[in-house]
């Protein structure tokens, strides 16, 4: 399964991985992809990058406070 996400803080509301996941759904790529969200407070940022460079993730979205 490949792997993308939001990351930010706070980000339990975020509606991203429901628009994202739908539009996943409809293009018949529900079993390949997933999008999630991951809280990712001011001092984890880095950690979130060496994910993506590790390949865990694919690619993120960004909301506050990284913006």
């Amino acid at each position: 399964m490949k792997r993308r996400c939001v990351i930010g803080d706070p980000v339990g509301h975020s509606l991203s991985p429901l628009l994202h996941n739908a539009a996943l759904e409809r293009l018949g790529l529900k079993n390949e992809f997933v999008f999630e969200k991951q809280k990712v407070s001011k001092g984890g940022l880095a950690d979130s990058m060496q994910r993506v460079r590790q390949k865990e993730f694919l690619g993120l979205s960004v909301t506050m406070p990284h913006k």
